[in-house]
């Protein structure tokens, strides 16, 4: 079935998306059965045209909700008007927050359909999210940038600090998994995640800290460090994205986050992309005199056997 208009890649988002870093939305029993028999395009980003195989060789090994297909932006204007497909591509975002903007960029997965009326119905069915680094934050606001310009300056410059192939394997994973058992998931400010797993966590295992944690000056992340009661080790974010896409036993991960002045943090297995814990602070560093990362040391000491 064809539909007459293709939506833009880049879409406005509404606000409540920032109260997730990764959704999965539960889908009814029609909806389901029918993104189930689709074909999934899952389209990667302009500046990283020249990895396409790399997509192709990792995705292969993560996915198996529906049939998979890589391909570029330019190649996906050729199946744009085609509803009988589902899609995963990269947006940009923007959300008013008080008096200023946030910038954000995802994964989204869509379906769809078309109405009684023959009107076109996208569905969207997950999204993850991916953090800007600090300075392209200032240097999108300095430039007043419009979602469009937003776009095409991550697009130019791949100014994402956790965007690479690690981090998408584990990603994928889990939406995977949720939409496999269709149970839907999603990671908010409202919901804290303590699973079981993290109870098991202890002062003999290693949590990796990327190093781009550092960047944000709120995180003040070597005195909240030094009030830790684990191991931890802060490592390159190539070297743990490196480590995560060659891993073949568990090991946990800190993945952060922020928007605005809100941010998320989640621990991660590295092995299967599970989450086991999630905490995320509206207003971020403001809240409660705490430094982005306080509240989150103090809650894994607390877990420690």
């Amino acid at each position: 079935m064809k539909f007459s208009s293709f939506s833009l890649l880049f879409l406005l988002i509404f606000s409540s998306s920032l109260k997730s870093q990764i959704n999965v939305s539960r889908l009814n029993e029609k909806d389901y059965e029918a993104i189930k028999q689709s074909t999934t395009y899952f389209v990667i980003p302009e500046f990283d045209n020249d990895k396409q195989q790399q997509y192709v060789d990792l995705l292969k090994t993560v996915w198996n909700f529906t049939n998979l297909k890589v391909v570029t932006a330019k190649e996906a204007e050729k199946i744009k008007n085609d509803v009988s497909i589902s899609k995963i591509i990269p947006r940009a975002v923007q959300v008013t927050e008080g008096p200023g903007v946030v910038y954000l960029y995802q994964y989204v997965m869509y379906m769809y359909y078309v109405s009684r009326k023959g009107e076109l119905v996208e569905k969207e069915v997950a999204w993850a999210d991916f953090c800007l680094k600090h300075k392209a934050i200032g240097e999108l606001y300095d430039k007043k940038a419009n979602q469009n310009s937003q776009a095409q300056y991550i697009n130019k410059n791949n100014c994402l600090h956790n965007y690479s192939l690690g981090f998408i394997k584990n990603y994928l994973q889990d939406i995977n998994a949720n939409l496999s058992n269709n149970k839907g998931e999603a990671i908010s400010l409202s919901k804290r995640i303590y699973k079981e797993e993290l109870d098991k966590f202890n002062a003999k295992d290693t949590l990796f800290i990327p190093d781009y944690v550092a960047e944000y000056p709120e995180t003040n992340m070597e005195e909240a460090l030094a009030k830790a009661k684990f191991r931890y080790k802060v490592i390159p974010v190539k070297e743990l994205d490196a480590k995560i896409l060659n891993t073949k036993t568990p090991f946990y991960y800190l993945n952060f986050v922020r928007f605005g002045y809100n941010k998320g943090i989640n621990i991660v297995n590295a092995k299967d992309g599970s989450f086991i814990f999630n905490n995320w602070n509206p207003m971020g560093f403001k809240y409660k005199n705490l430094t982005l990362l306080d509240d989150d040391i103090k809650i894994i000491n607390g877990a420690l056997k």
